[in-house]
């Protein structure tokens, strides 16, 4: 499991970097990502706030009595957006 990541740490400023390898490493590093999205009653993680530069998502919104569904998005970009820039 990992350490979350909270507003004012550095790396959650830090631009993120594409997965290139899909291996062991990454299946790891994801099931321990969800470990922790679950342990701190999260519907969603990303790799910035558990200390990784890497762009991966883990997200979990299946309703507590269902077996819990969670998915993964690799290497997701921001292709358009709307509304007001921070």
């Amino acid at each position: 499991m990992y350490r979350i990541r909270y507003i004012g740490d550095p790396i959650l400023r830090e631009k993120t970097k594409a997965v290139k390898n899909f291996d062991d490493h990454l299946i790891r590093t994801v099931d321990n990502m969800i470990k922790t999205m679950h342990t701190e009653d999260g519907v969603g993680l990303a790799a910035p706030q558990v200390g990784l530069t890497e762009r991966i998502l883990v997200v979990d919104i299946s309703p507590l009595e269902e077996e819990e569904k969670p998915q993964t998005y690799i290497n997701t970009e921001i292709l358009e957006y709307w509304g007001q820039s921070t």
